[in-house]
């Protein structure tokens, strides 16, 4: 059992990270929390996701100030030095850069800020998962703890029943001992069933941004039915909608437009100057150019440009790869995780539940030892734990699935 609840929390540990922020939901915190009302809450709550939506709109913002012209200079100057009357000079100089220059900053900016808006969903996609595993991960804890509780009351009446055979000689002296040992060595698991659930249920906590301390209580979860989409539905989706891979082609749209940034710098930048005499009452003009005479310059920012061009569409392609390919991992082990729980409860714990009886039938009649009996009680016990095991495994893919498909809602 330790060795499952810690493999279960190291899954948990190792997964659990634009538009407007959604409003708060308006229901104060439930006397037991739903799996629903604790997404809602998260996705509404929670400053990570705050954070990411000021992001993306910082980057919106940002947009605007993009593909403009430099702010023209002006400049007064006041001559004495020439006659006795003051003359002044005002100068106006405007930079004008290479046709392109504007044109490809705006796009990438726009390129930037889709990204920014893509990371703000996904921040959505993986605090809904965080917040699944957490729940799950509670729950399969509560029934550990009431599965030791039960055998608890189990144990302590059979160790009551084994002490009146003991007195009236008909148990061995060890009967009551060997009771009393099991039911000490379920309290004890007890008690580190919930120092571990005190952790967890704190990130659910904190998931949830509720205060540390907070009473966590968890309404039942629904049962382990078959999933909305198949296998193939799930890649079709992430393909469509994963905020990864839409990040990843706006970084492919941003790196095209830098090739075409870095190619205006071939051309000359344009500086216009009109200036006003006063003494003389002279407007005069002039236009200047900056040649890029050191091409070398250019030909490596066009280089620069085409490889990160190159490298992000490697990294798109790569993910979408990759997405599939843990699609299919997940939905696998999902598929798997069902099948056993499926056969643990229809057929496994109560097979289990008649060895008990059967055993307690055969004790009282003197036909078995009070180990046989303590033995069925275990299994049992063994075969319940595989059975949330099982389901928790379930719905942790299943929450895998859903972030890996993208789905944020």
């Amino acid at each position: 059992m330790r060795h499952a609840t810690c493999i279960l929390l190291t899954l948990f540990l190792s997964l659990g990270s634009s538009l407007p922020t959604r409003a708060a939901p308006s229901s104060p915190h439930p006397t037991a929390i739903s799996l629903f009302w604790a997404i809602e809450r998260a996705l509404a709550q929670h400053p990570r996701i705050r954070a990411k939506a000021e992001a993306a709109d910082a980057a919106t913002h940002h947009v605007r100030t993009t593909g403009l012209l430099p702010d023209p200079m002006a400049m007064v100057t006041l001559d004495r030095s020439q006659s006795p009357s003051d003359e002044w000079m005002v100068r106006l100089t405007q930079s004008i850069p290479f046709p392109g220059k504007l044109i490809f900053e705006r796009k990438m900016a726009h390129q930037a800020a889709n990204r920014a808006k893509a990371r703000h969903l996904e921040s959505l996609v993986d605090l809904r998962a965080a917040v699944q595993e957490a729940f799950f991960t509670v729950h399969f804890i509560d029934q550990q703890l009431a599965i030791e509780q039960e055998n608890q009351r189990l144990f302590d009446h059979f160790s009551a029943t084994a002490e009146v055979r003991y007195a009236t000689g008909d148990a061995l002296f060890g009967d009551p001992l060997k009771a009393r040992v099991e039911a000490e060595a379920m309290a004890a698991r007890v008690a580190e069933l919930r120092l571990t659930r005190e952790a967890v249920a704190e990130e659910l906590a904190y998931l949830l941004d509720l205060p540390s301390g907070t009473p966590i209580r968890l309404a039942a979860p629904r049962g382990p039915v078959a999933p909305a989409m198949t296998q193939d539905d799930y890649v079709a989706y992430a393909r469509a909608n994963h905020p990864r891979l839409r990040a990843a082609a706006a970084a492919v749209g941003e790196a095209e437009a830098g090739i075409g940034y870095a190619k205006a710098h071939f051309g000359p930048d344009i500086t216009t100057e009109a200036s006003y005499h006063t003494m003389t009452e002279a407007v005069s003009g002039s236009v200047g150019l900056s040649f890029p005479l050191y091409f070398g310059r250019q030909r490596g920012m066009v280089a620069e440009a085409r490889a990160k061009w190159r490298s992000e569409q490697a990294l798109e392609d790569d993910l979408e790869q990759q997405l599939s390919a843990h699609i299919r991992q997940f939905y696998r082990k999902m598929t798997a995780a069902r099948r056993v729980a499926t056969e643990y409860q229809q057929s496994i714990i109560p097979r289990a539940d008649a060895t008990i009886r059967a055993a307690e039938t055969a004790y009282q009649a003197k036909k078995v030892e009070f180990l046989t009996l303590v033995d069925a009680i275990r299994e049992k016990r063994d075969f319940q734990i595989r059975y949330w095991e099982a389901r928790t495994e379930y719905e942790l893919m299943r929450a895998r699935l859903e972030q890996l498909a993208g789905i944020a809602q």
